[in-house]
């Protein structure tokens, strides 16, 4: 999607709204970060909570290699994805995990059971805080069907499509 005609705009407040209520409705993500080998890794997780000041939580288990690379390294970048309706964000912050039983209580569900059997108060959970400092995001505003009918054409009359949508980049 990376095209010189993704318009690039800081968002007004109501589009950043728009955009936290859209990743929080992605339940899943992928960060990425520096492991503990210098090696860039990247893996799944479940979203638990994404506040509008720019704060990200999931849960992680302690003894886990992501645990071990951000005590080494805590910068990471956080992506979701809605490719139904052609929405992209990308987080780049800063990470901390903390051992905090109230808040992993107030997160908690049901299925996190199969990844910590003992609840909230497994000694295997931390809660992986992500302090967002970057949001990068790309939104076509336009279904699957249309945005590959409009590249469709631009391939068949060899020009560059006009909008291709929109591409913005704010601090929270």
């Amino acid at each position: 999607m990376e095209n010189e005609m993704v318009h690039t705009v800081s968002p007004t407040p109501d589009q950043r709204e728009k955009i936290w209520s859209r990743v929080k409705s992605i339940r899943f993500c992928v960060l990425t970060n520096v492991g503990s080998d210098g090696e860039i890794n990247a893996r799944p997780l479940t979203t638990q909570e994404v506040d509008d000041s720019g704060r990200l939580l999931y849960f992680v288990a302690a003894d886990s290699v992501l645990s071990e690379s951000l005590e080494i390294d805590n910068r990471v970048n956080v992506s979701y994805t809605d490719s139904g309706d052609n929405f992209y964000v990308s987080f780049v912050g800063t990470a901390s995990l903390s051992r905090d039983p109230d808040k992993a209580e107030k997160l908690w569900g049901t299925m996190n059971e199969a990844w910590f059997p003992g609840g909230p108060t497994d000694p295997n959970l931390l809660v992986l805080q992500v302090d967002v400092e970057r949001v990068d995001y790309w939104d076509s505003g336009k279904s699957r069907v249309v945005q590959m009918l409009t590249m469709a054409k631009a391939a068949v009359t060899k020009t560059p499509p006009s909008d291709m949508g929109e591409h913005g980049t704010f601090r929270p």
